[in-house]
């Protein structure tokens, strides 16, 4: 009898129970770390997986929709369910996603499996306990006939009080009484930033503004208040439309009252389709955790509300994070003004699987607050956005990154590669691209350097406790292009923007999809690799090593002529 036991987890635990250490682990969400962890390429065919998955997942996203009084749970006429994290569907802050894998495979993978294994386990957190019903209906309709249970690790779930978000609020009303006005003006083009921002992305706004400043306009920044520090000065145009004492009172009340109302929301069980029963049960705990967490964006949207009622000219506003809680709060506010034009901007790279920018017509439909427009990075970005929708072609506008537009991309690449650079991003995907670099690069004698990400997710010793003997150098260059030119091939994580750095630096580059399906977009040319397994990581150094290869720019996934971004600013009304 086979006694080899298997555990899939879903939910961003961060460990084993001690009595399933011994298992092997499918970790749908990467978050735990043991010797037993499977590679999912190797378990199963993404291709397959992902497309139904991501099918399942639209059906659940549209059935919410259906949800009687979601829609209307309101604070200044602003949805609630719009900032919640079930609605932003970025997959490692909400369960969803990992969840529909998680069903997908044990529909799809029932033969192997029941193979291999002789016990299966999900472990999921326990607040995900109202989902049992589902799993075990598709193990009963799939007849699965071996020793199987869910397991439930006790993690906490917050769900705050009333009082605790009375508090709260108060807080963070008290947060606006530190700023101070300054005498700068306040344009007609503004991009709104937080301070906090990583370098990396400080240098996105400076470059921004220096497309504006060569094309003779002026683009003002204002900050988001909350990651503002005290006593910061804020131009007083601005400032003076902070909430009035009236206004906070107010919205301090809509958020009681919202708080009430959800206590009355009666969850039903969404049907997706002939297969799988879903309880709602998750709503009302989750919005209220939204309320909680977002306090301070209700507040600001108060605040945008009053400053874009006082404008008397047309005026361009632009921002990051398009299709997340801020972008969401911004585009809200503005949709009231017809003179008030928004602009998110792309801020990072995104595949199909990044559902954060799968926003769906049914979504469209019910009035979801986007930006008037999209600026993106390139037609391959604008052709997979409007993938998930019914939006016009001229809702996308491929102006190009603005830390890559006027590049001018490098042609000589290296006769021979010697040096290779591994730019980390999270623990998990480390773990897992170590396991895919370590033969080859062990065989090929190499000299290797290993950056770590600038959020700082890894240190130093977690990295060193992994190679063992293995020897590399750590690159302690401020500036990720000055790491590049002491190398002849980059290697990072499929879904971070490293490689269109490196591809803009006119490096040769292999992004490995440890975690992530690639999706059906073909990003691979002369210069670029993808892979995800030790073969293909080997047939990629076989293919850089032995083939001479001449750079190009591939203009549909980045546009790097600056004349898109200037023909754009000078149409502006701004």
């Amino acid at each position: 009898m086979n006694k080899k036991k298997l555990v899939i987890h879903i939910g961003n635990l961060k460990a084993l129970p001690k009595n399933l250490e011994d298992a092997d682990l499918l970790d749908i969400s990467s978050s735990i770390i043991t010797e037993n962890k499977l590679n999912p390429h190797a378990f199963f065919d993404y291709a397959t997986i992902y497309p139904q998955t991501l099918n399942t997942y639209k059906q659940f996203t549209e059935k919410l929709l259906e949800v009687e009084g979601l829609l209307d749970l309101k604070t200044n006429d602003f949805p609630l369910y719009w900032i919640s994290t079930c609605a932003i569907k970025y997959h490692s802050r909400h369960w969803a996603k990992d969840f529909f894998v998680l069903l997908t495979v044990l529909e799809q993978c029932k033969e192997k499996i029941t193979e291999h294994y002789g016990k299966l386990t999900m472990l999921l957190p326990s607040h995900l306990s109202f989902l049992t019903p589902t799993i075990a209906n598709l193990l009963k309709q799939k007849n699965y006939t071996l020793e199987h249970a869910i397991v439930f690790d006790n993690v906490p779930f917050y769900v705050p009080s009333k009082l605790a978000i009375a508090k709260a609020f108060f807080k963070d009303s008290l947060k606006l009484l530190s700023f101070k006005p300054n005498n700068k003006t306040v344009s007609n083009a503004i991009y709104f930033h937080s301070p906090g921002k990583a370098a990396n992305k400080n240098a996105f706004l400076t470059n921004t503004q220096q497309l504006f400043t060569s094309n003779n306009k002026f683009l003002s920044v204002l900050p988001f208040y909350w990651n503002t520090p005290e006593k910061t000065t804020i131009p007083s145009r601005f400032l003076i439309q902070k909430p009035t004492m009236r206004q906070l009172f107010s919205l301090g009340w809509q958020v009681l009252k919202t708080y009430n109302q959800l206590t009355k929301l009666t969850p039903p069980t969404l049907m997706l389709g002939a297969k799988y029963s879903i309880s709602t049960a998750f709503l009302v705990p989750e919005l209220k955790q939204t309320l909680r967490r977002n306090l301070h964006l209700l507040i600001f949207h108060q605040w945008l509300t009053n400053y874009f009622s006082t404008l008397q000219q047309p005026t361009a506003i632009f921002f990051e994070d398009e299709f997340y809680e801020i972008g969401r709060i911004i585009s809200a506010a503005a949709k009231k003004y017809p003179l008030v034009t928004t602009y998110g901007i792309q801020h990072g790279h995104f595949i199909e699987m990044h559902t954060v920018y799968s926003i769906y017509s049914s979504e469209i439909n019910k009035k979801i607050p986007i930006p008037t427009h999209f600026i993106t990075w390139g037609k391959t970005y604008n052709q997979l956005f409007l993938s998930n929708n019914n939006l016009p072609t001229a809702y996308t506008l491929a102006l190009g990154n603005p830390n890559y537009v006027g590049n001018k991309l490098l042609a000589t690449l290296p006769t021979k590669i010697t040096s290779l650079l591994w730019c980390l991003t999270t623990k998990e995907c480390m773990y897992l691209e170590w396991d895919i670099l370590k033969t080859a690069l062990a065989q090929g004698n190499y000299n290797l350097t290993i950056r770590l990400h600038p959020l700082r997710h890894i240190t130093e010793n977690e990295v060193t406790h992994l190679l063992g003997n293995f020897p590399f150098t750590f690159a302690h260059e401020q500036n990720i292009t000055e790491s590049f030119k002491n190398n002849d091939l980059i290697i990072s994580s499929a879904h971070s923007t490293t490689f269109l750095d490196a591809l803009v630096e006119g490096k040769f580059c292999i992004r490995i999809t440890s975690r992530f399906w690639n999706g059906n977009l073909t990003m691979d040319n002369d210069y670029l690799r993808t892979v995800k397994n030790k073969q293909e990581f080997n047939n990629a150094m076989q293919f850089f090593t032995s083939t001479n290869l001449v750079a190009h720019a591939d203009n549909n996934l980045l546009e790097l002529k600056e004349e898109k971004w200037k023909v754009f600013i000078e149409e502006l009304d701004a």
